[in-house]
């Protein structure tokens, strides 16, 4: 079985692989880590639980569903929870967090990878 891009989320796509395997880093050391938050302290807001409240029910408030494409991109797990199903998927902010966006629901909209890509590439979103 081919494994699903995580950029596209389609399976057995080449297109993106040499992209995907020039961004495979070594992890970040301690200080790297630490130094990273120093410089972007709005990272810590991904960790904390409102900001993990307000994710879940955006990607429910879609029903899972990618908000640009409608592609199926999260699922519930047995606990209940939305987790991805498409490897990459994520919540894209219509305002980042880096300019001041909020943690709340009508900011975040489920996205597949390819969508966040293209929304991030062309620097807007769509909602």
């Amino acid at each position: 079985m081919r494994s699903l891009c995580p950029v596209c989320g389609r399976a057995g796509c080449t297109a993106h692989l040499r992209a995907v395997q020039r961004r495979k880093r070594k992890p970040r050391t301690g200080e790297q880590e630490r130094a990273r938050k120093d410089k972007e302290p709005w990272r810590s807001k991904y960790h904390d639980k409102g900001y993990q409240r307000e994710r879940q029910r955006a990607i429910r408030r879609y029903a899972g569903k990618c908000a640009v494409c409608g592609a199926q991109a999260f699922r519930r797990n047995s606990a209940g929870a939305w987790v991805q199903m498409i490897p990459g998927a994520g919540v894209h902010h219509v305002k980042k967090l880096s300019q001041g966006g909020a943690a709340v629901q009508g900011d975040m909209i489920p996205v597949c990878p390819a969508c966040h890509a293209e929304l991030d590439r062309r620097g807007r979103s769509q909602r």
